[in-house]
């Protein structure tokens, strides 16, 4: 990894300098000396620079500033703790790279304090999440309505890939279950003695309640660069029963499951998807709720399992189905409120999205990052959902509630059962 004499004259002045506290108006300011730990790339490329944010947990005040190489001196923090998010995006050799590292609750109290954020690379996805709705709506009785929920799974590379085998669920958050290996820990009330946890633990996501995939050989279903695919709950026209909801008929894959407490389930003209692992035995078809949680697309090799499952190593009594971080393709941490714990590992998202109320009608959407001659738009993507992600009212969008297909996605060819939305 080649390393200008530029980065290496500021590692040298950075390491050296000590900048005196100010005060204006009464405020004391401290400075930080923040040094990138690119030990974790694992042979990807080193980037330029980086941006290196500081977030105050008690006020979210936000301070960020542009790195030169692998240092930078970050001025006018004021006394508290902070969250600390080193990202960059790097181009080589035809692939686009992203790079997050993450230091929580780091505690300022000294000039010129000392922090390293050690830093990951991935290579960018093809698919990415586009569109999220789940905190649903009241419906023209004012009741829960609660089956008008999406995801909407978008190309954003230049070539076709194929939806075959892809999955989806939810996380189990990694700032409160713990997944060491131990062996025996744990017996039930009827004396059986189980191990938990995993050795590795931290190569894996840990999953929870329902896992759904989609289904094929392989190649029954491409997806061309600016095609979407739609994944509903119902595949139905929710505004029928519910003015402020959305015709989801035209989605193209839906998570139907009639024998799991939804008895009278319309079969829909969307595709099926296959529940292939109920960790937790679902009551309905849900698998996401009103006040959010961590969501991950994943795809692997080899079939997923739908039994044995992981127990917890501080949580024995809860379960969750292990996948490799390197098989997930994309993933949205959506939290309640600024104070709610990360559902997702900062690895694969360093950020998260906040719901904007329970039943308000409201999806988010990611970002544009531009858009090519041909008008295929390509859509923003650090591994950041608080910088990749929007709501639906946001100022700069001519369509501010939720849509399916937006920014002109395409439907894919193999969906043709309905008129194209």
């Amino acid at each position: 990894m080649i390393k200008s004499i530029a980065r290496l004259s500021a590692a040298i002045l950075l390491a050296g300098l000590t900048l005196a506290s100010c005060s204006k108006d009464g405020v004391k300011y401290l400075s930080s000396n923040v040094t990138i730990d690119e030990s974790g790339l694992a042979g990807a490329p080193s980037p330029e620079s980086y941006k290196v944010t500081f977030t105050n947990t008690t006020t979210e005040e936000v301070v960020e500033v542009e790195s030169e190489g692998v240092n930078v001196l970050v001025e006018k923090l004021t006394k508290g703790v902070y969250d600390v998010v080193a990202q960059a995006q790097f181009s080589y050799a035809g692939y686009a790279y992203n790079y997050i590292g993450t230091a929580r609750n780091v505690t300022v109290d000294t000039d010129g304090f000392e922090i390293v954020v050690k830093v990951a690379a991935t290579k960018a996805a093809a698919l990415v999440v586009k569109e999220v709705y789940y905190n649903s709506c009241k419906d023209d009785n004012n009741a829960n309505l609660m089956k008008d929920f999406y995801l909407e799974i978008y190309n954003n590379s230049d070539q076709v890939v194929y939806a075959d085998g892809i999955a989806l669920a939810m996380t189990c958050s990694p700032l409160t279950y713990e997944w060491k290996y131990e062996a025996g820990a744990y017996t039930d009330k009827e004396g059986n003695t189980f191990d938990v946890g995993i050795a590795n633990d931290d190569q894996y996501v840990f999953l929870t309640n329902t896992v759904w995939q989609i289904p094929g050989k392989g190649s029954d279903y491409p997806v061309a660069p600016g095609e979407s695919v739609v994944i509903a709950g119902y595949a139905m026209d929710h505004t029928t029963v519910a003015k402020e909801s959305i015709n989801l008929s035209t989605a193209d894959f839906e998570t139907y499951c009639d024998h799991y407490g939804e008895k009278g389930q319309v079969d829909c003209k969307a595709i099926n998807m296959n529940l292939v692992a109920p960790v937790v035995a679902p009551t309905n078809n849900f698998w996401l709720t009103v006040t959010g949680r961590g969501f991950v697309i994943f795809h692997q090799d080899a079939p997923i399992r739908g039994t044995d499952f992981i127990r917890s190593s501080n949580y024995p009594t809860s379960l969750g189905l292990e996948v490799l971080k390197s098989d997930v393709i994309d993933a949205v941490d959506l939290v309640a409120n600024a104070t709610t714990k990360k559902w997702v590992d900062e690895t694969l998202d360093a950020g998260k999205v906040l719901s904007q109320g329970n039943y308000c009608g409201k999806s988010v959407l990611r970002k544009v990052a531009s858009t090519t001659e041909d008008g295929r738009v390509i859509l923003q993507d650090t591994n950041n959902s608080t910088e990749d992600f929007i709501t639906c009212e946001d100022a700069s969008l001519e369509n501010k509630t939720k849509q399916i297909r937006r920014f002109g996605a395409g439907r894919p060819s193999w969906s043709t059962w309905t008129t194209a939305q």
